[in-house]
């Protein structure tokens, strides 16, 4: 890997914060970190396993962001395209529709909207013209930018039948058929069986154009008041024939011309989520990348278990991700050929510190002395 290697983080919840701007830039420094991926109130994220909660007070993101870039540290303010539980529960037409007619439920923390309101689009742009201005941003992190899908799921073993596909809802149907000049019958499910079976090139292919115009138009609206800001894509780990090529046909996201639009993939290459072998599956996963993309292509990688109770015990996932094991993960990256790496989350980092001796931001430090040749 060449030198100016990308050492990044999510930022999300606030338990990292110290009461001091100071020393959260620092720390983060000091682990090597040269972009981070951060919230922020003026379109704040949802929760998922994450509690956003402000620090009390009069917290300045602006100055922290500042802070972060005397260090030397880039800011991406991150965005949740089209996850938005408020908005579906508000909203009817913008809950996604199965090809069995039926709207999508709330799977634990996770709800989708359907990505094909024009509506919903301008607002969002409207609102992230406004991150990037008035927040300094140097890129836009675009997370849950695809079709629904709650693909941490998507574990091996998993049957293709078993994973439900949206969205074929009135709207999306009407400019599919608009679009690509392909009539539909009019109940859902009759129409869903036409584009699952017969169609079923053209509606993949429709459904990646529709994601990959959704990145463009931020694009070009983010252009228009900040020009140079970078645009990064939040990438499933799905890079091509998994469970039949669900990247695409489920999702929508089409590497090659998502390439045309963003400058980043970050790959949440998750590997105690979906029970995987870091060390060869993180460097097959950026391989598969690497080959239809020169786009710069950052792993994520976990700090800390998760989906291992409740619901989701039945799986049988590792219960912990202990420092040799980490190590491991950061290793597979940096044999990998990335352009980078990412924690989730920063917190997670700072915690598992405190338990482990720093042995986490220590295996974040000595990849960044490593990869940038810093001696």
């Amino acid at each position: 890997m060449a030198a100016g290697s990308i050492v990044a983080t999510k930022m999300y919840g606030y338990d990292w914060w110290a009461g001091r701007y100071e020393a959260t830039a620092d720390a983060l420094a000091e682990a090597g970190t040269n972009l981070v991926l951060a919230q922020n109130p003026l379109d704040p994220l949802p929760a998922s396993d994450v509690q956003q909660v402000r620090p009390a007070g009069d917290y300045d993101d602006l100055r922290l962001r500042r802070e972060l870039r005397a260090r030397g540290i880039r800011c991406f303010e991150s965005t949740a395209m089209f996850f938005q539980p408020g908005h579906y529960r508000q909203r009817a037409d913008l809950r996604p529709v199965g090809a069995d007619g039926a709207e999508m439920t709330p799977a634990d923390w996770y709800v989708g909207l359907c990505p094909s309101s024009e509506e919903y689009l301008d607002e969002r742009v409207r609102l992230l013209q406004r991150v990037v201005t008035e927040l300094e941003a140097d890129g836009l992190f675009l997370s849950f930018i695809r079709f629904p899908g709650f693909w941490e799921t998507w574990t091996p073993g998993v049957e293709r039948t078993a994973i439900r596909e949206y969205c074929f809802c009135s709207r999306c149907r009407e400019r599919f058929s608009r679009e690509t000049g392909h009539d539909l019958p009019g109940d859902v499910r009759s129409a869903a069986a036409l584009l699952q079976g017969q169609l079923r090139p053209q509606w993949t292919r429709w459904k990646c154009d529709l994601i990959t115009g959704v990145v463009r138009r931020v694009r070009e609206a983010v252009d228009e008041v900040a020009p140079g800001t970078e645009l990064m894509i939040n990438k499933v780990p799905f890079t091509g024939d998994e469970f039949g090529g669900i990247s695409e046909e489920v999702l929508g996201q089409r590497v090659e011309s998502l390439a045309e639009v963003a400058d980043y993939f970050e790959v949440m290459t998750y590997h105690q989520i979906l029970m995987q072998a870091p060390a060869t599956w993180i460097p097959a996963v950026v391989a598969a990348l690497r080959a239809r993309t020169r786009r710069k292509i950052i792993p994520c990688l976990q700090v800390r278990a998760t989906y291992t109770d409740g619901i989701y015990a039945a799986a049988g996932r590792r219960p912990e991700i202990g420092p040799g094991e980490f190590r491991e993960t950061v290793e597979a990256v940096a044999s990998s050929g990335a352009d980078g790496i990412m924690t989730y989350h920063w917190s997670d980092v700072l915690r598992e510190d405190a338990a482990s001796d720093g042995a986490f931001s220590g295996a974040l430090r000595r990849f960044a002395t490593v990869m940038t040749g810093d001696r």
